[in-house]
C-alpha cells in the first residue's frame, strides 16, 4: 500500500506548502490551472492509496458512495443495503480494507507534512477532497495555515 506523491515546487515569493487534492486522484495540473497558487506554494499533491496510481482497491462497485442514512426509516434502509452490498464486493479485498479510511489519508498527509520539515501546511481540497480536509484539521490541529474546501460535500445526502 503505498501513496503516489508529486510535487511542483519552484516558487518566486514562497507562502509555504500547498497540499492539493481534487477529490479523486491527484492532477498534477494545478500550476497550469492556477498559476498563482503554483507561483506562491510548492504545491504537493498525491493519489492516496487505493486511488489513482497508488496500489489500486477496486470492489467493482457502481456508485461513487453510500452518503448519510437520512432523516426518515426508508432512507436509513437504503443506506443498509448499499453498505451490504458494498462489503459483499470487498470481502476478498478483507486484508486492505482496515487501511482505507479517510483518518488513514489524512495521517498520510501530515506524514509528508513532516517529511517536507513543514510546521504547517496550507490546503486545497473538492468535493471528497473537502471532507479529507475537514478530517485533517480536526486530527491535526493547529497544522494548518490557509484551507480551502471548494465544492464542498453534503453530509445530509
Amino acid at each position: 500500500m503505498t501513496d503516489r506523491l508529486w510535487v511542483t515546487m519552484s516558487c518566486v515569493s514562497r507562502d509555504g506548502t500547498l497540499l492539493y487534492n481534487p477529490g479523486g486522484p491527484g492532477l498534477p495540473h494545478l500550476r497550469r490551472a492556477v498559476p498563482t497558487v503554483a507561483a506562491r506554494y510548492d504545491v504537493v499533491g498525491r493519489d492516496p492509496r487505493f486511488v489513482g496510481r497508488s496500489t489500486p482497491l477496486d470492489c467493482h462497485w457502481p456508485a461513487v458512495g453510500i452518503g448519510s442514512a437520512g432523516t426518515n426509516r426508508g432512507t436509513f434502509d437504503r443506506t443498509v443495503r448499499l453498505a451490504e452490498d458494498l462489503a459483499s464486493r470487498c470481502a476478498g479485498q478483507r486484508p486492505v480494507l482496515p487501511h482505507a479510511s479517510t483518518r488513514n489519508t489524512a495521517r498520510a498527509m501530515n506524514a509528508v507534512r513532516a517529511a517536507l520539515g513543514e510546521r504547517r501546511i496550507s490546503y486545497l481540497g473538492s468535493s471528497y477532497g473537502t471532507y479529507l480536509g475537514q478530517v485533517y484539521t480536526q486530527l491535526f490541529l493547529g497544522r494548518t495555515d490557509r484551507v480551502v474546501l471548494d465544492s464542498t460535500l453534503d453530509a445530509d445526502t
